[in-house]
């Protein structure tokens, strides 16, 4: 992996914007927890174990995807396994720690897009998730799909960040965001350089349509809810 030289030591790439994106959002976590039930010191840890789940579940689908891979913490990842197993991680977390669900995964949410945005352009420096040669009108050209997903995931952080003022959309903000993204994956993956071997679609594109289909049902059923109420 591509490396640079900060104070004398030398940095992987595609990690340094994993610290960074971590220092970033615990440093946001302090500053959000006032409009939260949460204490600044359990926003903090909710959002350190919110990485560290979202870390284990994207290896644990690697895994999967790849049994052949080794067992290396800085391995290839999948980041669907963070999608799929950050809700179920989260709840036993609030059990323990006396928070509200809802509160907690809108409170953690925003981070995931937020982190994955920086991901991304570890991965353009690392060459990673790189997209595939397209010809149009004559010209060859490869889309930096990496930066243009870093783009709107941006886009989705912010969106997440601006419906913290929306009551309405309390407790609904992970669904929306399985959504968005869903949408963001299917998008770019036809311009990526992945293997289109089940049924000509990647398994990002089969994973974002469970994921959509996981995340408008909970949106639909949310929606229900409050109108009933």
């Amino acid at each position: 992996m591509p490396e640079f030289v900060l104070f004398g030591y030398h940095l992987n790439t595609y990690w340094f914007m994993f610290a960074l994106a971590v220092v970033f959002s615990l440093g946001l976590s302090v500053y959000r927890a006032r409009w939260y039930p949460i204490s600044a010191g359990k926003a903090v840890l909710i959002t350190a174990l919110f990485v560290l789940y979202g870390y284990a579940g994207a290896k644990l689908l690697y895994m999967i995807e790849t049994p052949s891979a080794s067992l290396s913490l800085t391995g290839g990842m999948s980041f669907f396994g963070s999608v799929y197993f950050i809700p179920a991680a989260m709840f036993l977390t609030v059990c323990v720690l006396r928070v509200g669900y809802g509160a907690a995964m809108d409170f953690i949410t925003p981070y995931v897009p937020l982190i994955l945005a920086f991901l991304r352009v570890g991965c353009h420096f690392n060459g990673c998730c790189a997209g595939r040669p397209i010809t149009a009108f004559g010209i060859t050209f490869i889309p930096p799909v990496q930066l243009m997903e870093c783009g709107l995931d941006v886009l989705i952080c912010l969106l997440l960040f601006s419906l913290a003022w929306r009551k309405k959309w309390t407790g609904l903000r992970y669904p929306i965001f399985m959504v968005s993204y869903s949408v963001v994956r299917l998008l770019m993956e036809p311009m990526r350089n992945t293997p289109k071997e089940l049924f000509f679609l990647s398994r990002g594109q089969w994973l974002s349509i469970l994921s959509l289909l996981i995340g408008g049902g909970l949106l639909l059923a949310g929606r229900h809810r409050r109108t009933a109420a």
